[in-house]
């Protein structure tokens, strides 16, 4: 039986969000209330930059390049990755 190779298991691909699903969500935080803008940014964020919700929460204000539309973020293991955000969440 050790000489058997287990059979692969296909990819399971990430879940996407439709058009319809995504106006909803940014639709939900009342944007004339400090919470309620904050998270609409967070979600901003998220569906721009495609960063998990850890990545978020350790960044800092020193991690933003608003000129060159980065943001640093810490990963996995420590290791640093710069993410791009569109023109959705960084307009010219």
């Amino acid at each position: 039986m050790e000489l058997i190779k287990l059979p692969r298991l296909p990819k399971q691909f990430p879940y996407v969000l439709s058009d319809s699903q995504v106006q909803a969500l940014l639709k939900a935080p009342k944007q004339n209330t400090y919470e309620g803008y904050r998270n609409y940014v967070i979600l901003l964020v998220f569906l721009d930059t495609g960063i998990k919700l850890g990545e978020l929460m350790n960044l800092s204000l020193r991690d933003i390049n608003l000129q060159q539309r980065s943001l640093k973020v810490l990963g996995k293991g420590g290791k640093e990755r710069v993410v791009y955000a569109g023109k959705v969440l960084c307009p010219s």
